[in-house]
């Protein structure tokens, strides 16, 4: 995600009620959340994106204070769920920290249709929260 792209996208999420933004194109399933506490704005797009039906995808994440600013020395975990048959996803997700706030988390797959629930915890400078979204799975 450019960051040009990613600022004003934050101010317009945080100008209009600090609501989630998702994609802007049909089909897209990239995403700007507030976390539940507001001490983090998180930004993520799938790829591929749509996200497919039962093969490997990443995530490409970014962290920011509620400013813009790049979050960092973060831990950031991922959990994906799907609520409605009481099942998570087959493996873990692997993090990895790319510096200025940016993550990569690989081996991500929904193997079953439904809406799957999104949480991305966030641990930084003492500071602990989480953004939660759900996601319908998935494109053909």
């Amino acid at each position: 995600m450019q960051r040009a792209s990613f600022l004003v996208l934050l101010l317009a999420t945080l100008a209009g009620g600090c609501k989630l933004s998702s994609g802007l194109e049909a089909g897209d399933q990239s995403a700007i959340l507030q976390t539940e506490r507001r001490l983090f704005v998180v930004a993520f797009t799938p790829v591929p994106n749509p996200i497919p039906f039962d093969q490997l995808f990443e995530l490409d994440v970014e962290i920011s204070d509620p400013f813009g600013a790049p979050v960092f020395d973060a831990d950031l975990a991922v959990i994906a769920t799907l609520p409605a048959q009481g099942i998570g996803m087959l493996g873990e997700p692997v993090v990895i920290e790319r510096g200025y706030g940016s993550f990569l988390v690989q081996g991500m797959r929904f193997h079953e249709q439904g809406t799957w629930l999104l949480e991305l915890w966030i641990d930084a400078a003492g500071a602990f929260d989480r953004a939660v979204v759900e996601i319908a799975c998935c494109a053909d």
